[in-house]
């Protein structure tokens, strides 16, 4: 695609999200990064574009890597610069602009080997007596952070070190 088609197709996604009722602070934050995608796409030389050469720009943007864009990530970052591109590569692959452009992330099933951890940690937010959308939250974070340890090949919580729970904080 050459960058009018990009900056058209660009266009185009914009006005479908504004004709959907977007808020304009998701709108705000599309339109700016589309136009950082735009300049690097000038500052680079840059007149086509393609799956991997979009992975390639998520991973120099926010250093991570991924192998296609059907992936949901629990990065907020990432999701910055993933969802924008998936957008823009449907439309000009087929010119038509569709909004549910990400899978449904699959339910968490905690490895067996912190299961009892990991139940009990859940017990123990129910005894205390928080709220709903306290022990949701609190779940969610140990659920990134079983999964993140899971990548790194911990496999036992006795195997957790320092630097494992150092290296899940950067994430």
């Amino acid at each position: 695609m050459k960058n009018k088609e990009i900056h058209d197709a660009i266009s185009a996604i914009m006005e479908s999200m504004r004709q959907q009722g977007t808020s304009p602070g998701r709108l705000k934050n599309l339109e700016n990064a589309y136009h950082v995608f735009e300049q690097y796409l000038s500052d680079n030389h840059i007149a086509t574009i393609d799956e991997q050469l979009c992975l390639e720009y998520v991973y120099i943007k926010t250093g991570q890597r991924y192998e296609r864009f059907e992936y949901v990530t629990s990065n907020s970052r990432v999701d910055y610069r993933m969802w924008p591109l998936l957008l823009l590569l449907r439309y000009l692959k087929d010119g038509q602009f569709r909004g549910d452009t990400r899978k449904i992330k699959p339910p968490f099933v905690c490895p067996p080997s912190f299961a009892s951890a990991y139940e009990a940690f859940c017990e123990e937010l129910v005894y205390r007596g928080y709220s709903q959308a306290t022990i949701d939250a609190n779940r969610q974070k140990v659920q990134k952070l079983v999964a993140h340890l899971v990548e790194q090949g911990v496999t036992a919580s006795a195997d957790i070190t320092i630097q494992h729970v150092e290296d899940y904080l950067k994430t």
